[in-house]
């Protein structure tokens, strides 16, 4: 089982594609791509199973958006596909087994929906909303196939386990310190890390890393400070 997930903020109508070219590691640069249609910001981004990449919602035109676009790296075009069924923005995307999982998010207040596309149908479908509405928030898909949702505005330190097979929650260990605007990723340890965010103005240096098996965090290695 493929454990991917990602969240993007795209603020200017052009779409960046880190490019790492043959060679040293010296080599890595960054290229434009095809721009997006239109100028968009806190929108969720999600890699589809064939490489292609789906963008949905989002501010557009200022505007709590439902749209969502596919781009395709090998024609270098953007494609409009079903809209959201619910329009939101900084909500939190990750995929599992190939299904798109749209979460939370933020539209005329906090956001419970879980909003999940099928690319071999190009439908929506939606599964149990979350037990606390929430913005800002991540997520990230354990080596077991559950999706864990960490943190966010309106549940700063909340950690909920979902199994969609089952299309049930449960509760995880609380996250250490509160978190929102922040990333999270499943390692190649199996544990899941939190990184960067913070609340309240207030940034979080420290990395966090849960171990699924034991239902533990640990601060790991804190994220090094600019000079």
């Amino acid at each position: 089982m493929t454990a991917l997930n990602h969240r993007v903020s795209a603020g200017l109508p052009a779409f960046l594609l880190f490019v790492c070219l043959s060679g040293a590691a010296s080599a890595q640069e960054w290229e434009g791509a095809t721009p997006l249609p239109e100028g968009r910001s806190q929108s969720a981004a999600a890699p589809l199973p064939d490489g292609r990449l789906l963008l949905v919602g989002g501010y557009v035109g200022n505007v709590e958006g439902t749209s969502a676009i596919i781009y395709d790296p090998i024609t270098e075009r953007w494609e409009e596909t079903a809209p959201l069924p619910q329009a939101t923005r900084g909500a939190a995307a990750c995929v599992r087994d190939g299904l798109v999982f749209i979460i939370g998010g933020y539209a005329g207040g906090h956001r419970a929906e879980v909003q999940v596309y099928d690319p071999d149908t190009a439908m929506w479908t939606s599964h149990p909303n979350l037990p606390l509405a929430g913005w800002e928030l991540s997520c990230a898909v354990s080596e077991a196939g559950e999706i864990h949702i960490l943190g966010g505005e309106g549940r700063l330190t909340m950690h909920d386990i979902y199994n969609p097979d089952t299309q049930m929650y449960r509760s995880g260990a609380a996250i250490p310190d509160e978190r929102q605007q922040h990333d999270s990723f499943t390692g190649s340890d199996g544990r899941i890390y939190v990184v960067g965010g913070g609340t309240s103005g207030t940034l979080a240096p420290n990395t966090l890393a849960y171990n699924p098996d034991t239902n533990q965090w640990a601060t790991v290695a804190p994220i090094p400070q600019l000079t």
